[in-house]
């Protein structure tokens, strides 16, 4: 479907008028938002059947999804979520969560009982979250993530195990939960340096651009990569997306850092 232009707009815009690309959020059905999201639910079945204990003490929720399950057991009070994907941090915010961004968490000196994780599909992306998780947990304090097993389950706690060891793992809803052991320096601290820079901010396009992992276009630009191609040559172009799958904003031009909430699609 093409996307560049629309028949009318939500005024009554005449036919072929340009559609801001922010408005693809609410063209393109994301099925992550929806009220069954899997990876969310089965992210608590640890506690849920008891195998994990919820903590009396603060918790964090990386790349947070608001949802019936996370209202089941943590408290306003007591749950920090961060996630970089607009429409998904404004209805945790609608809900009564707290929503930070990277850098405030970075500038808190608060560590977490557990950091709650629902990784991107993107390794790069996924095991520079990975690092954060483990760098952002007091110690003692547990690392639980979950993804679909099409979205890269078994890579993902593959990544989280060579970085802090054997843990635990649950498997329902074709999602899988797998968590790490209490830690307390165990982790490989210099595997963790190396993951916490992989998905930084870098230039491309001959630096006319900046990109980072998780972003649509990040590698060589190639004739035919529909909307974020065009747009990135100053053509309009074209986009889709399918239920549940990531779809992307063309990568801005270089003008400083690149905000997380600049990134489009579920992360």
């Amino acid at each position: 479907m093409a996307l560049n232009k629309r028949k009318s707009g939500p005024g009554g815009g005449d036919p072929g008028e340009p559609v801001e690309w922010r408005s693809l959020f609410k063209m393109c059905p994301l099925s992550m938002a929806a009220q069954h999201d899997a990876p969310l639910e089965t992210l608590f079945l640890p506690f849920a059947s008891g195998v994990l204990s919820w903590p009396a003490g603060p918790v964090l929720f990386l790349r947070a999804r608001d949802g019936w399950p996370l209202r089941e057991h943590a408290q306003p009070t007591q749950l920090v979520c961060e996630q970089s994907f607009r429409p998904f941090a404004d209805a945790l915010e609608a809900s009564g969560w707290t929503v930070r961004d990277e850098q405030q968490l970075a500038d808190d000196s608060t560590r977490y009982a557990v950091v709650l994780v629902l990784p991107p599909r993107q390794r790069e992306e996924a095991k520079a979250l990975f690092a954060r998780a483990v760098a952002l947990a007091a110690p003692g304090g547990v690392v639980v993530a979950c993804q679909h097993n099409n979205e890269g389950a078994r890579s993902g706690e593959g990544d989280l195990q060579q970085l802090t060891g054997p843990g635990g793992k649950l498997t329902k809803n074709h999602c899988r939960a797998y968590w790490t052991a209490p830690l307390d320096g165990q982790h490989d601290a210099a595997l963790a340096k190396r993951w916490a820079t992989l998905d930084a901010p870098r230039a491309i396009l001959g630096g006319r651009f900046q990109s980072r992992p998780g972003i649509f276009a990040l590698g060589p630009h190639r004739p035919g990569l529909g909307a974020a191609g065009g747009a990135a040559a100053g053509r309009p172009g074209r986009a889709r997306c399918r239920p549940g799958r990531r779809f992307w904003l063309p990568v801005r031009r270089s003008a400083g850092p690149l905000p997380r909430r600049d990134r489009a699609g579920p992360v």
